[in-house]
């Protein structure tokens, strides 16, 4: 699938088996998650302090760590869930974020760096973050 800028706006287009549950998820992650982002909100500033260069999310749901991410790195974004793009879009529109959205990982580069991040990433509560190390730290 070709890569498509996070600030883009083009219409998404549900691929066949997704439903109401993703729709229903998307929106709830959207208008149902405040309360737990205030409660690591601390931990993820600390978390993501230091992260510079390219950050690959695996499962950015609805971007609610894109607001942590210093300016001037390069996010690419892997969600499979067509319904989270336009709250990710505004997400990083408010924070002035730029970067590319996929709705898989294609193989070569990429595709290796999502295998060690599926396997290795630390989490909290469900939310996968970006490992460190990916930026020469850590």
């Amino acid at each position: 699938m070709k890569a498509q800028s996070v600030n883009s706006s083009p219409v998404v287009e549900a691929p066949s088996g997704a439903g109401l549950g993703k729709r229903i998820h998307a929106w709830m992650l959207a208008h149902l998650n405040a309360r737990y982002e205030r409660m690591v909100a601390a931990r993820k500033r600390a978390l993501f302090a230091d992260l510079r260069g390219t950050i690959l999310e695996i499962g950015p749901g609805t971007g609610p760590n894109l607001q942590y991410y210093a300016s001037g790195i390069h996010w690419i974004g892997i969600e499979p869930n067509p319904y989270m793009y336009p709250y990710l879009r505004n997400a990083a529109e408010r924070v002035g974020l730029r970067g590319d959205l996929r709705m898989r990982a294609r193989s070569g580069p990429v595709g290796s760096l999502t295998h060690e991040l599926e396997t290795g990433s630390p989490q909290i509560g469900g939310n996968r973050f970006p490992l460190k190390h990916m930026n020469g730290g850590g």
